[in-house]
């Protein structure tokens, strides 16, 4: 974006589809979730024959050597990574669209615990049910039973809650 002099501000959010795909991998037919299972899952045949490590590796020779083969290898593999990118957040919307449920969800026990604490230390935490696995659950619970966390404290830590 420097060198062409390209007025671009990153986005303020990340989304990392792998984490969001995970949670349902086993449910939608994928062994592992790693992008080599997803691309082979939907279909995807890359002409690129290397992995992003070995991408990273690649680009560091490139910034000494310069040399154009390895330039083209990088390149290739990035252009494939970015062209594949809305197949894979098309997973997304399947997961969505079907109302597939994560396997490892909280339980309603775990529910009605959190809430119990959450009033018994009179706090307010707007936390999904449906997003929320029991290992997050399990987190939740820890945090509050040891007690001196406030609102805006759990709030932050809800992404942990998640996976």
């Amino acid at each position: 974006m420097d060198y062409w002099d390209i007025d671009f501000a990153p986005p303020k959010t990340h989304v990392d589809l792998y984490r969001l795909i995970k949670p349902f991998h086993k449910e939608i037919g994928l062994e592992r979730c790693n992008l080599k299972s997803v691309e082979k899952y939907l279909g995807i045949v890359r002409a690129d024959q290397i992995d992003g490590g070995k991408s990273v590796q690649l680009y560091e020779e490139y910034l000494t050597s310069r040399n154009v083969a390895t330039r083209e290898i990088i390149l290739l593999h990035n252009f494939e990574d970015v062209l594949n990118l809305p197949k894979i957040f098309n997973i997304l919307l399947y997961i969505e669209k079907n109302k597939i449920k994560r396997p490892d969800m909280l339980s309603e026990k775990q529910r009605a615990f959190i809430l119990s604490l959450l009033k018994k230390n009179k706090l307010e935490f707007n936390f999904k049910a449906d997003t929320i696995s029991k290992n997050g659950a399990s987190k939740l619970i820890d945090t509050l039973l040891k007690g001196n966390i406030n609102s805006d404290e759990l709030n932050n830590l809800e992404a942990s809650f998640k996976n």
